[in-house]
């Protein structure tokens, strides 16, 4: 009976886990879904205007497309998830540059004037992760890193990468309002709102805290360093992943460094 109690006692606490690890998720793609959702509604609002142009209504199209295919994309990874918990996701090898300026164009807002600044310093050009994953870990930081910089003249983020010992280093850094310790303490907290005090910063408080989690199931890491009044900086580690042998991977990226403004 005791054996039999012990068994159903560690049975019971990997359901609470498994519960668990649903409902996150089930909150990842409630989060990240309201972004291609809310650029579908600002493009066929747009669409309903009169005046516009054919070319410009066209152009609207492909955008809600594009939108369309993201959010299709996000609800089919919740099917995925627990391969990723478990190791089993999809490793990619993933242009960096390609990657950033894709989660850029998701934290956009169409109807906005403020156009973000994008500054990138990739000495490691590519890394090997799973795609979907580092999409939306990229573009929760890029999001919040816009959402907490100053208005004007333009939000600017720095993304950097490069390779050390056994990992490979993101960082993605803003020059925004920045954190207290107490915040940064509790930054990746599930409904933790670090900055109530800003009207533009609406949310739930659960970026932060998806973004762990799907940092920790694809077996890497991430920290956060930042002072208030100056701005932040995350830092993802990711594993190496080795090329498999036999692979047709072939020739050397070459280290990207470029400022982008975005002009729509």
């Amino acid at each position: 009976m005791r054996e039999n109690q012990e068994k159903l006692i560690a049975l019971n606490k990997e359901l609470e886990s498994a519960n668990d690890e649903l409902s996150a998720y089930d909150h990842i793609v409630a989060h990240d879904l309201k972004n291609p959702i809310a650029i579908i509604r600002s493009y066929a609002s747009m669409i309903e205007e009169d005046g516009l142009e054919a070319s410009e209504s066209l152009e609207y199209v492909r955008k809600i497309r594009r939108s369309t295919e993201d959010a299709l994309r996000i609800i089919k990874e919740l099917l995925n998830f627990a391969k990723a918990k478990n190791g089993d996701a999809s490793v990619e090898e993933i242009a960096l540059a390609d990657l950033v300026e894709k989660a850029l164009a998701q934290v956009e807002q169409p109807d906005s004037e403020i156009k973000p600044q994008l500054s990138l310093d990739l000495q490691q050009a590519t890394v090997r992760f799973n795609e979907f994953s580092l999409n939306q870990i990229l573009t929760n930081l890029i999001s919040n890193a816009v959402k907490y910089s100053p208005k004007a003249p333009a939000p600017t983020v720095i993304v950097r990468s490069r390779r050390e010992a056994e990992s490979d280093i993101i960082e993605v850094e803003d020059k925004g309002i920045g954190m207290s310790e107490s915040q940064v303490a509790k930054a990746f907290d599930k409904h933790s709102r670090l900055h109530t005090d800003v009207s533009e910063a609406s949310g739930d408080g659960l970026g932060l805290y998806n973004v762990k989690k799907l940092v920790e199931a694809n077996g890497a890491a991430i920290t956060v360093h930042s002072v208030e009044g100056q701005g932040t900086c995350f830092t993802l580690r990711l594993p190496i992943v080795p090329v498999p042998v036999g692979s047709d991977l072939v020739g050397v990226p070459q280290p990207v460094s470029m400022e982008l403004a975005r002009n729509g």
